[in-house]
């Protein structure tokens, strides 16, 4: 993974890459999913704003959930 980070007041601003994915599973939509942006030499924003996180979140789910 490679990731940049500036600091500002509040978050900071965050952007990263997970080069190989965050599957070892060619059959997973994660398996390759950032290799356009690795290729292409560009960063994606991340965020530890937690009221962010949740609203741009494709699910939410927690140890033991059934999701």
């Amino acid at each position: 993974m490679h990731h940049d980070c500036t600091l500002r007041r509040g978050n900071p601003k965050i952007e990263t890459i997970n080069v190989f994915g965050a599957r070892n599973d060619p059959g997973s939509p994660h398996f390759d999913d950032q290799m356009e942006l690795f290729l292409n030499q560009k960063l994606k924003p991340m965020s530890l704003d937690n009221a962010e996180v949740i609203k741009n979140a494709k699910r939410v789910y927690g140890p033991g959930s059934e999701n």
